[in-house]
């Protein structure tokens, strides 16, 4: 686990060049046709409020799934850690709006893509 103290750009830079690679290997865009890449998104929890959500994130890489929340934390969030412990996958505050659609297009700023490079598909 990196905390926030032991980031640098270089550890971040490493993380995204993994994940590039990761994507390119990943199963095309989505049904819809939207996006060159998809990420699978398990929705774990909704906090009390209704404005927190973990999401488990996923890509699909020569038939295996492959979690990649260590990756969106470490791009997005630059840190590794798992917020509040009890509940895995990517926290993400905010309600109002698919927030795993808010998160995809976070990840796709954080690696420099244009908009809709990522599309993103709601597993149940």
């Amino acid at each position: 686990m990196i905390t926030k103290n032991e980031f640098t750009p270089e550890l971040k830079q490493k993380y995204i060049e993994e994940f590039k690679i990761m994507l390119e290997k990943s199963s095309g865009g989505t049904q819809m046709g939207i996006g060159k890449y998809t990420i699978h998104q398990v929705l774990i929890h909704v906090s009390s409020s209704g404005m927190c959500r973990w999401i488990q994130n996923y890509l699909i890489i020569n038939g295996d799934i492959i979690n990649i929340d260590e990756y969106i934390r470490m791009i997005v969030y630059e840190t590794t850690i798992v917020w509040e412990g009890k509940h895995s996958g990517v926290k993400v505050g905010g309600c109002g709006m698919d927030m795993g659609f808010y998160l995809v297009r976070s990840l796709e700023r954080s690696l420099g893509f244009k908009d809709y490079t990522i599309g993103h598909n709601w597993l149940s």
